[in-house]
């Protein structure tokens, strides 16, 4: 399949802007898959994600033809307005995010959702996935939620400032996601 330039999209952008809906629907359909993924870290009903893309599709229509400034690449204006859009809205719904302690995956996930030995082969292959960490991060995974400290503690043990150590730990939990998704899983509940 031949791959798409940035002057393809770009030229999308300009049709768009001067009234042509297609091409608006070509770059959503380029697109869409990127932005399910960056909606599918912040939620997990497919309910919601679904809401959500409708949303966001709508949204960025509007700052496309209202606030586009063609400096740069569109997929790059594209994922800052995407994450923007769900910073806002898990602000809005105050939805919070915190990675679980590896022992509550046997509680998150009741017998219907799993077979046993699918949510200890799960657990298994999270408790791996965090060996495999750098032990930087693997520290900090283990601070945080083995010891149950907080940011700012971490931060003072370690003494760095708190937002090195969440930035850190959002690091590490890209990781843990990438390693359970190459292990098989559509989650690593984080």
């Amino acid at each position: 399949m031949k791959q798409k330039t940035p002057d393809e999209d770009e030229q999308l952008v300009s049709l768009y802007r001067d009234g042509n809906v297609s091409a608006f629907n070509t770059l959503l359909i380029r697109y869409i898959p990127k932005i399910r993924q960056a909606v599918r870290r912040f939620l997990s009903n497919s309910e919601d994600i679904n809401d959500v893309l409708q949303d966001i599709c709508i949204h960025v229509g509007t700052k496309l033809k209202n606030t586009y400034n063609e400096n740069g690449k569109f997929s790059g204006w594209l994922t800052c307005v995407v994450a923007n859009y769900m910073c806002s809205y898990c602000r809005k719904k105050k939805i919070t995010f915190s990675f679980v302690d590896l022992e509550a995956v046997k509680v998150i996930e009741s017998e219907y959702m799993l077979p046993t030995f699918a949510r200890e082969q799960k657990l298994f292959d999270l408790q791996r996935s965090v060996e495999e960490l750098p032990d930087e991060l693997k520290k900090l995974v283990e601070m945080k939620f083995k010891e149950k400290m907080t940011l700012q503690a971490i931060a003072d043990k370690l003494g760095m400032k708190k937002t090195t150590v969440a930035a850190k730990l959002n690091s590490a939990y890209r990781k843990l996601e990438k390693s359970m998704q190459h292990k098989g899983y559509d989650d690593a509940l984080i």
